[in-house]
């Protein structure tokens, strides 16, 4: 578990290896749904941490499938019906407290922390990744590896950035 501002950050969660809960799922997506709203927030944007978050969005999503395999119920029963206005709000959103690294002062720094954040959920679900019955916890699990993987890239640019060499953190707004 990776300790920030004094809290543990992880999932917590402890599954067993041929059992795994709702709880502990909907536990993992709030996780995740953490790690989706610091990088939309305290990161700068760049195209690695876009990618980032996009790969955070394919493990919660995963997960999401994950649930509707064990047949819980459906919480978007609208989604798909362009007869009916209704839209859902987005479950395991917002229901923890955020995660925060405004502790630290670069993004060197952040990147590194979040990157020991999402470690530790990977290490709470690898008794899920193990289990080859449980494949869209395994997809899950490789998003977020793959996360991890784009805030390396994230490093490099950032490394490149000091070295004095010309790197674009935003868009500029004439393309648009």
């Amino acid at each position: 578990m990776s300790e920030i501002n004094g809290n543990t950050h992880g999932s917590g969660i402890e599954a067993g290896p041929s059992s795994f809960t709702e709880k502990e799922i909907r536990g993992w997506r709030n996780e995740i749904d953490r790690m989706i709203a610091v990088v939309e927030v305290e990161f700068l944007s760049s195209r690695e941490i876009s990618l980032c978050r996009t790969q955070f969005q394919r493990a919660k999503a995963w997960l999401g499938e994950a649930l509707k395999e064990m047949g819980t119920q459906n919480l978007y029963p609208n989604s798909s019906n362009p007869e009916n206005k209704t839209i859902e709000r987005q479950a395991e959103h917002g229901e923890m407290p955020p995660l925060t690294f405004q502790q630290y002062d670069t993004q060197l720094e952040r990147v590194k922390a979040l990157r020991g954040v999402i470690q530790d959920q990977i290490d709470a679900m690898r008794p899920a990744i193990e289990n080859a019955a449980y494949a869209n916890k395994v997809l899950s699990s490789h998003a977020l590896i793959e996360a991890k993987h784009w805030l390396g890239w994230e490093l490099d640019r950032i490394r490149r950035e000091q070295e004095g060499g010309t790197v674009l953190t935003q868009m500029p707004k004439s393309l648009y």
